[in-house]
């Protein structure tokens, strides 16, 4: 008959050669076309960030001209 400890180890012994397995599974799996997903995928956000910042700074710009231009209109009509 088997006692509670062999039982435990023989347990603890099948699920660490099941995780070392398991790992020399994973250590195997090729990601370079995830990582190439993921650049692709950067790229695509840093670009749409880039033309939404500028976007916004010609936005800004523009308004400070145009208060500029009243700005200039009003002390030029006094």
């Amino acid at each position: 008959m088997f006692n509670f400890k062999s039982v435990l180890a023989l347990a603890m012994m099948s699920s660490l050669s099941l995780s070392a397995a398991q790992a020399n599974e994973m250590a195997q799996v090729d990601i370079s076309d995830l990582y190439a997903t993921i650049n692709a995928q950067l790229a695509d956000n840093l670009n749409q960030m880039q033309q939404e910042v500028v976007k916004d700074v010609n936005e800004v710009l523009i308004t400070e001209n145009d208060q500029q231009i009243k700005t200039v209109r009003t002390q030029v009509a006094d």
